[in-house]
Formats: structure tokens, C-alpha cells, sequence
């Protein structure tokens, strides 16, 4: 008995250190003879079965001995009909390490176990008729058990008379009894309960301790026959953690630290309970009273620790370094006492100088700081005591004459430097003196005849920009090359710039009191244009017709439809009368200078926190073009153009990538055709890798216009950034600038990016944001400053007009609502606030009105009255910004019969196609006239047609709108509209902005919900400067590293394509206090075959990984196991230390719950995850023949057995040829529906199942086959064979009749894998040609590879069409690319791409082959002579010759640059699969598939032996001399 006793004990300690699911016993056993026992610390209602628990050590740590169920006997209306099935009692022994554990305060040490816990309402007692029999109870001390000292206590309890109450209904376990205990120290530690009972030691009583047992209330009184069979859950073993309390966290400060130019006050808080102790600079902890604040006047360190009273625990330490830096310097202007400060963007218009304080109003500075200013980058920290040149360093402000004198444009940085040696935050001013003016050769005035208007600039160097609608030069301008004609009225403005710096606008105002009938019209009018320009041509007369001319007037071709000029072009034009014959007056040209598209930098100017590649590139570059672009930089700040530094991008398709490693300032040009350059691009770049970068916002800083119409105004929001971080501001709308921002402070905002939507920031007026990052530990970025200003639309009124009558007209006019209107009419002057955008002016009076009858007046009523011509100058202000304004003219004609002629109230311009109705029209024009009594008239046909108005004009497409009054048979001049329509830029779902690289983040792009849906669309896009545009197919695009996506729309009806929506993502690595776990490869699938759980990587265990630096993973997890119930938990926190997690075969699930702590052991708030693995358990298909038997008569019919016959969600696939059925690409692959199949011939069968998630989409629309989470199990091989008579050679040298051992041979390839079947590898063509002299495309030898590739017990790939911009999922080799892609077989192109139709060198073939082959690198010497040693490929074709799979042409050469041939091609891959066909006898068959294979070429076996499917004998050299079952 002792020796059987301790054998169970051994076996038991055995069951727990293996930790083996399948020892482990679940409720609810169904056996009614059988319990199942479980010791636990769960408490009294466990809901769950783990393998043990962690308990704190200042709680009580109880231990449960529980069975299944007590009573299993049918129990009806309260009485119990099968006694003995009912539990009459128990015998236990469970025992504790003293070491960890001891008896709660309060326990009985002579009687411990509490045997009350299955009725409280029953005590327990030695009177039977109470209905406990304590047979005996007790507990002993230093009990050794192999060495080691264990604590016991036992109980043995008979119910006399008695049944134990009835399991509640829901309850996982039924607790018999407790032992209380309490923790000791922290640790880990067991308790057990003895299965067998002990014989080498006694009880207190000294009595022999029994084993456990079961007792049934049999009747027979026999104890032996009284017992019921158990089985132990865990072995009977019970795993305990005992952890002290969680430290208190940290106590936090207010404000927290950073640099502040005032004293700080400083609060501290800590958890509840907890007090908290702090010093200062190294000094003595003291108490600190809740509430208090701790002074900090100069630099200093608070050092803090929280303690909890209740157990004294101490937080770790924190120390909050305050830096009490002097104030950054401002700049000021004014030449007396009175000085303004200027904002951090500032210029005029010549030389200026600007006043230096260290004070926020000007003031002389500090007589204690210095403060110091440079024109250059040099980093504050090298500010020297010697005097440097603002040039290259730090120069002092000189106090008597603190000013700079500024005659350029500049950045001026200022920091102030107190007594202390502390310096400021950095200043920083864009400083600039303005282009000047631009002036007009033609004044402002009446003209009757067309002019040409001239400008320029005294202001060397400087480009001119204009508009001619009156539109602001600056946002909406276009470069002027050429003398601008002009023949109807016309607002004509024009701003130069210079160094980015932009001069006053100016404005002139033609009216013309002539018409010319033949004046031609361009929209676009001449200048510049980046890429292209559409140029619609309109007549005054539409009576007329027009011919242009691109060659200087030698050709002329009739004018019928929009030109397109990609080149520079100077475009003549004239008008063609009814009869045929041109005018005789030739208006000048209409002169246009196409420049390539500027470069695109990814991203824009920002900040990295690490060094980081940015890139550079030709939006215009493609294969069709890529040999006419040219892309230079320079990274020191010099002009690409002129600069000796510059560099030129060597990617053919012009993009350069450029590393950032410190402050660099990138400029780059594209040159077209070597001469025309585009405009030069500048973008900054820092690194802080001590602080988060600087927040980046949605709207570009800049002028922006508030459009007439638009309601809703301009507002920005930031970019995201990463996880754990957050963006602080102030904001202004008047152009002054206010306090950084401080966190907690007032004015300080904090953006909220959790809400739904996004809250976006109101832009208006003279908008100024100043921003910082703040990561979790408190630390800053650099302030980011933001710079709007949104000046209002001008007023717009009718037309300028000349009528006849004496009469001036009341014209309406509308303006931006809710700006101020200010105008004045011959000198009668009124303003007002337009609060609803729209109002009527009496131009005899000067009055306005909010109604047509003039009877709300608005502003100040003037009660006289003005004589004609009424001049009309207006503007607007809104939010302090000034408009430009807008000058009209009315006069009266003596004539009443002129008429002034009408106006649309939408003008002419480009719109993008967004449906202004549910009719898909692109305008809804309306027409409005001066006149009283006309008929308006349209035409839209160049006057073929003229309609009278009545009702809004619906446009679609491209459209030019001729428009005239009609009265008494009188007409007013013709206007001509011109509106082109381009498509609306379609959307990237995914914000620009900061991410991090675990959040995996992915974009998709969606065409604009406006846009309208009569229309054929295509999105195009490009990533990160690909080398070509690609079609969107609606796939996911993952963001995995720094890139742009560069998206537009094309009306594939009109061939328009819509602006470039770009976004740009920086992609930044984990940093200390965010991130989140995941679970490492192969393990991360949702759904793996247990099949492959002891193969390879999978029997290395599930790894947790994170990239988070500083943090610590925490996980705990639970599974399930085949055959047994509910499911088993591990302890509930433990810390992952890089041992894997162990799964076996016998698993059904594993679910994993991880999460990070930082180095203070906090919870990182969003990194918790949660993986659920589910392992399919599949059979191996079997046949009806089974494997025993190899060879059966021929016709021998069979079927495949299915085991799943009946689930929709297991499917069964098979081939015939002994090809992978796993291989969906696979041809030959069919799914098994119980057909009967019949053996003709040797054969070889393999059967796989295919396991679907049953959840999908796919699976839910009843097309399994395509589901995004199958699982394939282990395939069955099956090899048959019928009886063969073999004949062989048969003339000259003898043969005849072989004996041919039947135990079949099977060729072997060069990694060890036996080929029963010989599988065609590479197919013909569909015109039955095999092309073996032809060459072979990388997709092709890809695919080919990936054919020859063992893929058994592989994990299953899935394909995302992704790998490759060019190779997306509708590519018949999309799949075999991905795989041998993920294997590092085959590689992509620098610019991403794969190239899958490009043809393979010799060289190219060398370097694949050595890589699949796994070639070493060889010392054979070189035999090829035009083999270099410098060539790229030197050693892979030498590996490949040495190994005897490739060897060089008769001559000796190789002809490395050769394209290799299909049939060079398969010798190679024959060789590698260890095929050898006897050439006499291939050549023998009458099997040729081929019509362009013939019997005398070299190659004629070896392209057999690639194409043919066959099954083979050998003979005893390994050579194939017998083919069967040839296809």
C-alpha cells in the first residue's frame, strides 16, 4: 500500500510539472459511480476551472475541495430515489508550504479544515442526528515528502442520516470543505491533497492517515464496497502566486515639469490613501501637505515618492524638473518711443529695421541677459562669449542700438541668455522686404477698342501674377509672360513675388465703350501652367467662326472643340466671317509656357524623431516619359538649379530618397527635355529624438479668400499623432501672437481627437495658432506656429452698363455674409454689416437696401441724388481683413434703345463635376438683366440656336453660354461664359499625419459622394513616387513605413482628370509609453491546423512580441482541449520573459490576453489585446483501397471516403496526377463529391480537407471556396499501380523483354523530395506552340518555381495582392509571386515594383536559381572569358556552374546579358528535380503535344520531360526508360 501511495504521489507530481491538458479532469463527469475532485482558492462559487490563482499577500488565501457533483441519484420532489449515487462523506489531506502559507487568524490549528461550507445553515458535530459525523479532523506540521517540508490538514466527514443539499442549477463545482490559510511572503508555491493517503506518518490522534475517498450511501455497510471512483483535476494540484500589492503609482504634479519664464507653483497628487514625500534639488524628503504649492522660482528638481498608509508600500521615485528660463526675445517696429511687436511673419516694402527685447511690450533689455540673433541654423547650445557674424553664429544685441537692420528676405532666431547661463526658447522671425509694385502700361479708364496691357516691376529677379475677373492674384493668379489683351470690361490685378515674399496687389479697371464683334477670347488666358492647359476659344459674335494657328500663322485649322497644350505654345487666332473671309485686323497671341510639375516631397516639411527617409519625386514620370524628367536637390539650402552641390535622382523614374539626420533644408527642380525647369520646391526637416515633433495641422499655413456664397468659412485640425500623445494651443484672430501653450493653464486648449467627428478649429480673420505635442512623460515639442489670414471676396455688382434712359439702374449686389460692406458712389460713401450676402444699391442715390423695392434701407441714406455715370468702388472687411475692391461704371445713353447687356450669376471658370441636382446637372445657371421690359436670350450652340429665358439653365458638361437682351427689336452686346468641368479629387480615407508602425494602419480611396453618378470614373493612384499611375481597385493599402499616396479621378468620357488629393504618412517607431502586443508569426492567424502545431516554427510555441521599448508584457490565457469539458486558465497576471507559450496537438483553442506595463509597472491605457486561436483538428482523407495494397486490376473502381460528409463548412479536394490539392491555383485540383472514380492506370491520389470559418462573407453567400480564413489539414497520399509488362530496345545490341524490380524507384530532387509522379511544369500556348527557343518572363519562371516547390505541411498562404503595386490579385500569377516574394526568392524593383512581364536574363536567372537552390558560394576558378569579375552576378553564375546545373555556350563564353530561352530554362529545373529521361526511348513514343517541337533540336527531351505529366520506371543508373499515363 505505501509503495502504491507513493507512486501516486510521484505520478502526481509528474502530472503537474508536465502541465499537460489532457491530465486534467473537468466537471460535469456523467458517470454516476465517478466524481470528479478539484482543489481550488476561487472562492465559494468557482466559475471557471484554472490551473491556479494569484492572491495578494494581504488577502486570505482559502483553499476549496470541490467535487463535481455530490449527488448524481435521480432526485424528484424532494426525495432521493437513487441513494446510492448520493455522496455519504469524504476522506481529504491537503497539504501547504509553510514557507508561503499558514492558517488564517482565527483557525482552529487542532481541527482546520472547515467542513460547514455545503450548509451554512448545518454545523458541524459529532452528533450524527445533527446530521454531520466527524469521523476525525486535524492537521500536522513538518511533514517531509521528498525532501521537502509540507503543513498538512485532514478531515474525514460522514453525513449520517443526512443528505448533502442539492447542487444549484448553473454551478461548475460543489464545495465540500475549506482550509483556510493566509499568505506569508510572495512567491509561488502548491497545494495538493494526498489521492492515496500516507503510511509513513501518523495524524495528532496517532492514527495512520487514510488515502481519498468517496463514500456512497450504499447499505451494505461495507466501507470497501461504499467508495466512488474519482479522477483529480490538475493532478490534485493547485497553483498559487502570491504577489504584494501594486506599488502606488507615482505622484503626479501640476503643471507638469518643462520650461516656463514665470514662477511655478507646483501641486502634487497621489493615489487615494497614499501620502506623499518630496525635496528639491537633492535636499531632505519632507511631508507635503495636500494642497500645498511648492514654489519653484529658479531651475529646480522636485524628487517625489507616494507611500500608502494602510500598508506602507512606496511608490517608485519621480523626479519633475522645472527649468525657469528668461523670456524668448520679440521684435518690434516704429521709429519713436511708441515701438508695436511684429508677428514671427513679417515684411515691407524696403529696408527696415526691427527693435530687439526681452520683454513682451518693448522695453531696453535686462541689464542681467544678453540676448543674441543669427541668420543661421547653428544650434543655440554653441552659443560662444565671443562675438560671431549673424551669418554663421550667434551675434549680441548690442543694448545701446538694439536693432537689426533687415534688406533681404531672412529668418532671424533670437534667444536670451540670463545671468544664470539659462538660455530661452528660441524666437523665431520670417523676415522680408516685399517685391515692388507691379504697374500697368494702360491706366484705369474707357477704351472703345481691344488693348494690350503690359506690366512690370522695378524689382529685379521678381514674377508677375495676374487675374483678369477681378480674383486675387495671390491665390488664384497666373504667371504673366506676355502683353495681355483685352476687349470687354475687365477688373485686371497683378501681385510680383520674390523670394516668397509677395508685393501689394494692384488693380485696373477697363470699361470699354465699343464692341468688337471679332475679338477672340482665351480661357485660359496666357502664362504659365504647370503640366497642361485646357484653352476654350469664345467669339464676341457668335455669328462668326474661328481658326487658330500653333505654327506663328502658316496653317490655320477651324476652332470646333477645347485644346489641349502639353508644350509651350504661342497660339494665334482670328475671326472668319459668314462669307469665309478672315478679318483683316490679327489680334495679338495668346502666348502659353508649359513647365513640368514641381517635385513632390514626402513628407512636407516636419519634424522626425529619428533619422528617417524622406523622397523626392517627378510627379510626370512614367515609363512613357520617365527618359524626359530630370529631378536635382540639394540639401544645403542652394539653388538645384545653379548649385555645384546639387545631386541628380538616379531612379530612372526621377525620385530621390534622402536620409534626414539632423536639420537639413531640401530644395528640389524637375527639368524637362534637359531646358525647362519646373519651380524650385523648398521643405525644412529637423530631428528631435528627445521630444515628440512638432504637431502638424490639416490646412496648409497661408492666404486663403472667402468666397462670396461660402456659408461655412475655413477651419484646420492636427494631423494625428502617435498613441499616448497629446496637442496643446493658444489661438488668436487679430495677428497677435499669445502665450505658448501650457497645458492646464488658461488660454491653453487641448484638441480633442477622440470625439466623433473630430471638432475642427474656426479660422478667420488674421488666425495665429501656436501648438505643442506632449507625450505621456510630460516632455514637449517645439512650439509650431500657424499663420492664416482669410481675407473676404470683394462685393460683387452688376456688371459695369451702359443703358439708355435717364434713369440709373438699382443693381443688386452680393457680398460674404456677415462681412462689413464699404463703398462709395461719386463720393457718397456708406457702410454696413450684409448680414444675409446679398442687397440692392440705388446708384442715383448711393442708398442700399435688403429689398428690390428700396424699402429697408441699410448704412447711412443719402438724400440726394448723383448724376450718371455712376462710379461704384467696394469692398469688405470681415474679421479685421480688408478685401480688395471692385470698381463698376453705369452710364446712361441718350439712345433708348441700348441695352444693357445681361449677366449669369455664375461666371466663367473651371468647376469641379459635383451634381447639383438629382439630375446629375454639373450648374444651375440663372441670368439676371438691368433692363426693364427685355426678353433675355441664350445660346449654347454658338448661336445656331437662340432660346428666350425663363428658368434656370441646367449645364452638364463643357459648355459655352452666349447671352443677350432682346427689346423692341433692339439687342444689347453678346457676354460670353465659359465653364470646363474637371472631376472632383477623389478621397484617402486615411488622414496625413503621424502613426505608429504597430497600429498597422491602412487607407482606401472612394470617389466624392458629390460627384455625380451619370458619369464614368476611374481612380488612379500612386504610391510614395512610384514610377507609374495605377488603376484603384477598391483594396486595402497598408501603411507600413514613411510614404504618400498620390490619388486623382479621370472622366474616362472627356479624358479630365481631377486635382491630386496627396496624402502623406509618417510612420514612427514604438516609443517607451505606447504600443501594443502581438502575437509573433506563424501564430498569428486566427485559425491554424493542429496538424502543423509539432512542425517547424509552429513547435517553437506562440511568441508575444511588442516593439515598444521600456515596457514589459503581461498576458495570461485559457484553452480548451478535445474531449474534455469547459476550459483551463493560467494565473491571471503573469510577465512574459521571451518563453514561449506551449501548445499541443490536443488542443481545440487557445485565447491569449496581453497587455503593456511601463517601467513604473502602469498599465499602458489602449495596448491590452485579446487573440483568440482556434487549431482545426482534420482527418487525413482515405481511400476505399486504403494503403496497404499498392497494385489492383485494372478498372478497380474506388471512392474517397468523406468523413465530413454533410458539413457545409469541411471541404474535400483531390488530384489524380500527384499535385497539391491544397494549391487552389492548382488546375488539376477537384472537390470531391462522392463520384465513384475507376484505376486504369498506376496513379497517384491525394486527398486534403478544407476547413472554412463558416463567419466570412464569403462563407455567409454560400461561396466557401473563397473564404479569408480557411484551414487546410494534412493531405492523404495514395499510390496505386495495375499489373505492367515492360518491353524494352528490341534490335542491334540485344533487349528485348526486361525484368524491371517492381518496387518502384522514384527520382529524387536536389533538397532530398521524392517525385513518384513527374508533373508537368510549364505549359504551351493556346495555339499549341511551346516556344522553347522564345524567351521567359519573370512572372512565368516565378510561377514556375513555385511549382516545384514542396509545399507540404506548409502553413497555408493567403494572397493580398498588395506585395506589388503591378501584380494585383486579377493576375493569374498574383498568388506564386506573393509566396516566392515571402520566401526572399524573388525581389521587386527599387521603385516597389515587380515588373511580372519583363524578360530574364542569364545573369537575372543565375541569382534566382542560386537563391531557390540554396547555392553556396564557390572558389572555382572563372572558365566563362566574358565573365567579369566586377560583374553583379559574378558569383551566382559561377555557384550555378559549379553545381553543375548550368553550364556556358560551345564557344566557353556565358553571354551573361543574353535573354535566356524557355528550353535553357527547363534543363536548369530539370536537373534540379533530378530528372533523367533516356533520350532513345522519349524520342521513341508517338507522343508529341507541340507543333513547333521537333526530334532534331538539342532540347527536344528536355522539353518532354518539362511538359508532360507522366509516371516513370528507372533503371538501375536512374535513367527513366519506361513513361505511363502520359497528359
Amino acid at each position: 500500500m505505501s509503495k502504491k501511495r507513493i507512486l501516486s504521489f510521484i505520478l502526481s507530481v509528474i502530472t503537474l510539472c508536465t502541465l499537460l491538458p489532457g491530465n486534467i479532469a473537468f466537471a460535469d463527469d456523467t458517470d454516476k459511480t465517478s466524481r470528479s475532485l478539484y482543489l481550488h482558492a476561487q472562492g465559494e462559487n468557482p466559475t471557471s476551472t484554472v490551473t491556479g490563482s494569484t492572491i495578494f499577500t494581504d488577502e486570505a488565501a482559502d483553499i476549496y475541495f470541490a467535487v463535481d457533483n455530490p449527488n448524481k441519484g435521480i432526485f424528484e420532489n424532494g426525495e432521493h430515489k437513487e441513494p446510492q449515487y448520493d455522496m455519504n462523506g469524504y476522506s481529504v489531506t491537503i497539504y501547504y508550504d509553510p514557507i508561503y502559507l499558514e492558517l488564517a487568524d482565527g483557525a482552529d490549528h487542532d481541527s482546520p479544515i472547515d467542513c460547514t461550507v455545503p450548509n451554512k445553515d448545518v454545523s458541524a458535530s459529532d452528533n450524527a442526528g445533527i446530521g454531520f459525523y466527524r469521523f476525525r479532523k486535524g492537521g500536522d506540521e513538518n511533514i517531509n515528502i521528498h525532501g521537502k517540508t509540507y503543513n498538512s490538514a485532514y478531515i474525514t466527514v460522514f453525513f449520517s442520516g443526512i443528505y448533502l443539499p442539492q447542487k444549484k442549477d448553473g454551478a461548475l463545482w460543489y464545495n465540500l470543505c475549506k482550509l483556510p490559510l493566509k499568505p506569508k511572503k510572495a512567491g509561488s508555491t502548491q497545494v495538493f491533497f494526498d489521492t492515496e493517503g500516507r503510511s509513513d506518518y501518523l495524524d495528532n490522534m496517532g492514527r495512520q492517515c487514510n488515502g481519498l475517498e468517496i463514500f456512497s450511501k450504499d447499505e451494505s455497510g461495507e466501507l470497501d464496497k461504499q467508495t466512488f471512483s474519482y479522477r483529480a483535476v490538475n493532478g490534485g494540484y493547485y497553483n498559487i502566486t502570491i504577489k504584494d500589492r501594486k506599488r502606488p503609482d507615482v505622484p503626479v504634479a501640476d503643471p507638469t515639469e518643462g520650461s516656463y519664464t514665470e514662477t511655478q507653483r507646483v501641486k502634487l497628487t497621489a493615489d487615494a490613501g497614499c501620502g506623499i514625500f518630496y525635496k528639491i534639488n537633492g535636499g531632505t524628503y519632507t511631508q507635503y501637505i495636500d494642497g500645498e504649492e511648492i514654489e519653484i522660482s529658479t531651475t529646480s528638481t522636485i524628487t517625489c515618492y507616494a507611500e500608502r498608509k494602510r500598508d506602507k508600500k512606496t511608490s517608485s521615485e519621480i523626479s519633475y524638473t522645472y527649468r525657469i528660463i528668461p523670456k524668448a526675445p520679440h521684435l518690434f517696429i516704429g521709429e519713436d518711443s511708441t515701438k508695436t511687436a511684429i508677428p514671427n511673419i513679417y515684411s515691407e516694402q524696403s529696408a527696415f529695421k526691427v527693435y530687439v527685447s526681452d520683454k513682451e511690450s518693448f522695453d531696453a533689455i535686462d541689464p542681467a541677459n544678453r540676448v543674441y540673433y543669427t541668420f543661421s541654423n547653428t544650434s543655440a547650445e554653441n552659443i560662444a562669449d565671443s562675438a560671431e557674424s549673424p551669418e554663421s553664429g550667434w551675434a549680441e544685441v548690442s543694448k545701446s542700438a538694439p536693432f537689426i537692420t533687415v534688406d533681404k528676405k531672412c529668418t532671424v532666431r533670437l534667444v536670451t541668455v540670463n545671468s544664470s547661463g539659462e538660455k530661452s526658447d528660441v524666437s523665431e522671425y520670417h523676415l522680408g522686404v516685399k517685391p515692388a509694385r507691379v504697374t500697368a502700361d494702360k491706366p484705369s479708364g474707357d477704351y472703345d477698342k481691344t488693348i494690350s496691357v503690359t506690366f512690370e516691376t522695378p524689382t529685379q529677379n521678381a514674377v508677375i501674377y495676374y487675374t483678369t475677373d477681378g480674383s486675387d492674384p495671390i491665390v488664384y493668379g497666373r504667371e504673366y509672360i506676355s502683353p495681355v489683351p483685352i476687349a470687354a470690361d475687365t477688373t485686371l490685378r497683378a501681385a510680383a513675388t520674390y523670394d516668397g515674399l509677395w508685393s501689394e496687389i494692384s488693380s485696373y479697371y477697363y470699361v470699354f465703350t465699343g464692341y468688337n464683334d471679332y475679338h477672340i477670347g482665351a480661357f485660359y488666358p496666357s502664362g504659365v501652367y504647370d503640366g497642361s492647359v485646357n484653352v476654350t476659344l469664345t467669339a464676341n459674335n457668335p455669328e462668326i467662326s474661328i481658326e487658330y494657328s500653333t505654327d506663328g500663322g502658316n496653317t490655320w485649322m477651324p476652332y470646333t472643340k477645347t485644346l489641349l497644350f502639353e508644350e509651350d505654345t504661342e497660339l494665334y487666332v482670328r475671326a472668319v466671317g459668314k462669307d469665309g473671309v478672315p478679318h483683316e485686323k490679327q489680334q495679338p497671341p495668346y502666348t502659353y509656357k508649359i513647365r513640368p510639375q514641381p517635385p513632390k516631397f514626402v513628407p512636407e516639411s516636419t519634424q522626425f524623431t529619428q533619422a528617417t527617409e524622406i523622397s523626392v519625386f517627378c510627379t510626370d514620370s512614367n515609363d512613357d516619359t520617365k527618359d524626359r524628367y530630370e529631378l536635382y536637390y540639394t540639401t544645403d539650402g542652394s539653388d538645384p538649379l545653379t548649385s555645384n552641390t546639387r545631386k541628380k535622382a538616379q531612379n530612372e523614374y526621377s525620385t530621390a530618397l534622402i536620409t534626414i539626420n539632423d536639420y537639413t533644408v531640401v530644395k528640389a527642380v524637375v527639368i524637362k527635355d534637359g531646358i525647362t525647369p519646373s519651380r524650385v520646391v523648398t521643405q525644412t526637416y529637423d530631428i528631435v529624438n528627445k521630444k515628440p515633433a512638432r504637431p502638424l495641422m490639416t490646412l496648409t499655413p497661408g492666404n486663403y479668400i472667402r468666397k462670396i456664397g461660402d456659408d461655412i468659412g475655413f477651419s484646420t485640425k492636427f494631423m494625428p499623432v502617435p498613441t499616448g500623445t497629446e496637442v496643446y494651443y493658444t489661438i488668436s484672430y487679430d495677428g497677435t501672437f499669445t502665450a505658448d501653450p501650457v497645458p492646464g493653464t488658461a488660454g491653453t486648449n487641448k484638441f480633442d481627437f477622440d470625439s466623433e467627428p473630430i471638432v475642427p478649429i474656426t479660422v478667420k480673420g488674421h488666425t495665429i495658432i501656436k501648438a505643442v505635442a506632449v507625450n505621456v512623460f510630460g516632455v514637449k515639442s517645439d512650439v509650431g506656429i500657424f499663420e492664416y489670414i482669410i481675407t473676404p471676396e470683394a462685393p460683387k455688382a452688376a456688371p459695369s452698363a451702359v443703358m439708355g434712359g435717364d434713369k440709373l439702374p438699382i443693381v443688386p449686389v452680393s457680398a460674404v455674409k456677415g462681412c462689413t460692406v464699404k463703398y462709395d458712389v461719386n463720393g457718397i460713401k456708406n457702410e454696413f454689416v450684409c448680414e444675409d450676402g446679398s442687397f440692392y444699391l440705388d446708384t442715383a442715390t448711393g442708398n442700399s437696401y435688403k429689398d428690390e423695392a428700396c424699402t429697408e434701407p441699410l448704412g447711412t441714406r443719402n438724400t440726394g441724388t448723383i448724376t450718371a455715370p455712376a462710379v461704384l468702388n467696394i469692398g469688405a472687411d470681415l474679421d479685421g481683413i480688408e478685401s480688395e475692391r471692385n470698381r463698376y461704371t453705369y452710364k446712361l445713353s441718350s439712345d433708348t434703345g441700348t441695352l444693357a447687356p445681361p449677366y449669369a450669376d455664375k461666371e466663367t471658370g473651371e468647376y469641379e463635376e459635383i451634381k447639383a441636382d438629382e439630375n446629375n446637372n454639373l450648374l444651375l445657371v440663372k441670368l439676371y438683366s438691368l433692363n426693364k421690359g427685355d426678353t433675355i436670350q441664350y445660346t449654347t450652340d454658338n448661336g445656331v440656336n437662340w432660346i428666350d429665358y425663363t428658368d434656370t439653365i441646367p449645364i452638364k458638361n463643357d459648355t459655352v453660354l452666349q447671352i443677350r437682351s432682346e427689346k423692341d427689336g433692339n439687342y444689347s452686346k453678346i457676354t460670353s461664359y465659359v465653364y470646363n468641368f474637371v472631376p472632383l479629387a477623389p478621397i484617402i480615407t486615411l488622414p496625413s499625419g503621424r502613426y505608429l508602425k504597430s497600429e498597422n494602419q491602412f487607407t482606401m480611396i472612394e470617389l466624392d459622394g458629390r460627384a455625380p453618378t451619370d458619369k464614368d470614373y476611374t481612380i488612379w493612384y500612386r504610391e510614395n513616387g512610384g514610377k507609374q499611375d495605377v488603376i484603384y481597385q477598391n483594396q486595402k493599402r497598408y501603411i507600413d513605413h514613411t510614404m504618400s499616396f498620390k490619388a486623382y479621378v479621370k472622366n474616362n468620357e472627356t479624358g479630365k482628370v481631377s486635382k491630386n488629393t496627396i496624402n502623406y504618412y509618417i510612420i514612427e517607431p514604438e516609443g517607451s509609453a505606447t504600443g501594443r502586443v502581438f502575437v509573433g508569426t506563424p501564430y498569428d492567424d486566427s485559425r491554424i491546423s493542429a496538424d502543423v502545431l509539432d512542425t517547424g516554427e509552429y513547435a517553437k510555441g506562440i511568441k508575444l512580441k511588442t516593439h515598444s521599448s521600456d515596457t514589459v508584457i503581461h498576458y495570461f490565457y485559457t484553452y480548451t482541449q478535445d474531449g474534455l469539458q469547459g476550459s483551463v486558465k493560467s494565473p491571471d497576471d503573469m510577465v512574459y520573459d521571451n518563453m514561449p507559450i506551449m501548445v499541443n496537438k490536443t488542443m481545440m483553442s487557445i485565447t491569449i490576453t496581453a497587455w503593456l506595463t511601463d517601467k513604473n509597472g502602469n498599465e499602458i491605457t489602449g495596448s491590452k489585446e485579446t487573440f483568440p486561436i482556434e487549431f482545426v483538428h482534420l482527418k487525413v482523407p482515405e481511400t476505399s483501397l486504403g494503403s496497404d495494397k499498392v497494385e489492383f486490376p485494372k478498372g478497380t473502381a474506388y471512392t474517397i471516403i468523406n468523413d465530413y460528409e454533410g458539413d457545409k463548412n469541411i471541404l474535400l479536394y483531390y488530384t489524380l496526377d500527384g499535385s497539391d490539392p491544397s494549391i487552389e491555383s492548382n488546375e488539376n485540383r477537384k472537390l470531391y463529391s462522392s463520384e465513384t472514380l475507376t484505376l486504369n492506370d498506376a496513379v497517384t491520389v491525394k486527398a486534403v480537407y478544407m476547413s472554412v470559418c463558416g463567419k466570412c462573407l464569403y462563407c455567409k453567400d454560400d461561396k466557401p471556396e473563397l473564404c479569408t480564413d480557411k484551414v487546410y489539414g494534412r493531405t492523404g497520399v495514395y499510390k496505386y499501380t495495375v499489373p505492367t509488362v515492360i518491353h524494352t530496345g528490341g534490335g542491334g545490341g540485344g533487349g528485348g523483354r526486361h525484368t524491371i524490380d517492381k518496387t518502384r524507384k522514384y527520382t529524387k530532387d536536389i533538397f532530398g523530395t521524392e517525385h513518384p509522379t513527374h508533373i508537368g511544369y510549364i505549359n504551351g500556348y493556346p495555339d499549341g506552340s511551346v516556344k522553347p527557343d522564345g524567351e521567359i518572363t519573370r512572372e512565368e519562371i516565378t510561377s514556375i518555381l513555385y511549382r516545384i516547390v514542396n509545399h507540404d505541411y506548409e502553413k497555408p498562404f493567403a494572397a493580398t495582392g498588395e506585395a506589388f503595386p503591378d501584380v494585383s490579385m486579377e493576375r493569374w500569377s498574383a498568388h506564386d509571386i506573393e509566396y516566392m516574394s515571402d520566401k526572399n526568392i524573388v525581389y521587386g524593383y527599387p521603385d516597389g515594383e515587380f515588373k511580372p512581364g519583363n524578360n530574364l536574363t542569364r545573369a537575372e536567372f543565375a541569382a534566382l536559381i542560386k537563391r531557390f537552390a540554396k547555392l553556396e558560394k564557390t572558389d572555382k576558378e572563372n572558365p566563362f572569358p566574358d565573365l567579369d569579375k566586377s560583374h553583379w552576378a559574378y558569383e551566382d553564375i559561377l555557384a550555378l556552374n559549379a553545381s553543375g546545373l548550368m553550364q556556358g555556350y560551345e564557344d566557353g563564353t556565358y553571354r551573361p546579358e543574353n535573354r535566356i530561352t524557355r528550353a535553357e530554362v527547363m534543363t536548369v529545373i530539370n536537373k534540379i528535380l533530378g530528372r533523367n529521361p533516356s533520350e532513345p526511348y522519349v524520342k521513341s513514343l508517338d507522343f508529341n503535344p507541340f507543333s513547333d517541337l521537333k526530334k532534331d533540336k538539342w532540347y527536344y527531351t528536355t522539353v518532354l520531360e518539362a511538359t508532360v505529366t507522366h509516371n516513370y520506371y528507372l533503371d538501375d543508373k536512374n535513367v527513366e526508360i519506361k513513361w505511363e499515363y502520359c497528359k
